[in-house]
């Protein structure tokens, strides 16, 4: 097998297609206070609208805010875990489980970016008991005290979609050697690494992509791509 890296969207790409949106996942289960939800859709209201029109310093003005937010919350890392033991919340794209041996038994790195907040994603691995030797996650991240309460946010980790690749391999590098798998759901997500040697998709759209799997294929097909690379 020839040196391979991954890089991967998150949610609706590792995570089931019919999953609600991660960042509306935090609303839905209402693991914070009444407070929150109803400054979250005020902070919608005002800002949305920047990201249909690709305004990237108001949508990461949107993306500081709804952190600071978050932090106000009181969000605690136990919360975050009780998250991910209720099933109905997230769940995982089907044999997600199997992908991720596949690739930690062959040593393949995996880039996971998100706009997202990484503690979340890596309680998500967590609690599927995936080893997160060959993975990294990036970006928004939270800072917690030694009693797993939330006091704040990662500011040199802030990442909204219209960040550019220039942001990303600030804190990475793929080798030019390697062949570049890319794993997404929707071109707006990951739209700086259309260059990618492979793109896999998780939707339709015959313009973006060189394997479509559709939006419920499952990842034992990406074992298959892999496997003949």
């Amino acid at each position: 097998m020839k040196n391979i890296s991954i890089i991967s969207d998150f949610s609706k790409t590792l995570t089931r297609w019919d999953n609600w949106t991660t960042w509306s996942l935090l609303a839905e289960s209402w693991i914070l206070w009444l407070e929150y939800n109803l400054k979250r859709e005020e902070l919608y209201s005002q800002y949305h609208k920047y990201e249909l029109l690709w305004d990237k310093n108001k949508t990461r003005e949107w993306f500081e805010k709804h952190l600071n937010l978050i932090v106000n919350s009181w969000i605690t890392k136990d919360k975050i875990i009780t998250l991910f033991q209720k099933w109905e919340y997230i769940q995982e794209r089907k044999w997600l489980q199997n992908l991720m041996e596949y690739i930690n038994n062959h040593s393949i790195k995996v880039i996971i970016i998100t706009s997202w907040i990484t503690d979340f994603v890596e309680e998500f691995f967590n609690s599927l008991w995936i080893d997160r030797t060959n993975i990294e996650i990036f970006w928004n991240k939270l800072v917690f005290n030694n009693k797993w309460e939330c006091i704040n946010y990662d500011k040199e980790s802030i990442f909204c979609p219209l960040d550019n690749k220039s942001i990303f391999e600030k804190n990475f590098t793929i080798p030019f050697e390697n062949t570049c798998i890319l794993l997404w759901d929707k071109k707006d997500d990951l739209l700086a690494y259309l260059d990618s040697d492979i793109s896999i998709w998780f939707c339709k759209n015959k313009q973006w992509y060189d394997y479509d799997l559709w939006k419920d294929g499952d990842l034992t097909e990406v074992i298959n791509i892999l496997e003949k690379i």
